[in-house]
């Protein structure tokens, strides 16, 4: 992700247009009938990703958009003022930052380039029992041994 790149407004203009047009799509009735049956919103995370919107801030060597944070903003901004919560978005977007950056060309293929579509989603689960959902306070670490991996720091079960 390219988090120095000067914003462009053309390129704002351009992410606002597709997320509006996205939006539109899926009106207040959509969300109170997913939320009543406790569904995902499945056809909205698959539109964003037929409109090329859950590539923004992923380089284009890896299938995305490329563009920066001023982008993500963007979408994110716009979503919101839909009344449209940006989590599909923002849940794939930090996840697979972490395989991009950690993982092999082969797990880029089988987990990041699915969650650009939208076929595929994402999850970012908490397990430390002081942390809450602030990620900062993580104190679990993993360090490499002689012998493999050796991990410290306390967990919680997560249902």
């Amino acid at each position: 992700m390219d988090d120095t790149r000067v914003p462009d407004p053309e390129r704002q203009q351009m992410v606002r247009t597709a997320a509006e047009e996205v939006a539109r799509r899926f009106p207040l009735a959509y969300w109170t009938e997913r939320i009543a049956k406790r569904e995902k919103p499945v056809e909205f995370t698959r539109a964003l990703g037929e409109s090329g919107l859950l590539g923004l801030g992923l380089a284009e060597e890896f299938g995305g958009q490329g563009g920066g944070l001023s982008d993500e903003a963007t979408l994110v901004e716009t979503l919101g003022r839909a009344g449209i919560q940006s989590s599909p978005f923002m849940i794939a977007n930090f996840t697979r930052n972490v395989v991009i950056r950690h993982g092999t060309p082969e797990q880029w293929e089988a987990f990041v380039a699915r969650t650009l579509t939208g076929e595929f989603g994402s999850c970012l689960a908490i397990t430390e029992p002081d942390a809450g959902t602030n990620t900062t306070s993580i104190r679990t670490r993993a360090d490499r041994t002689a012998e493999g991996w050796r991990v410290s720091g306390q967990k919680m079960y997560i249902s």
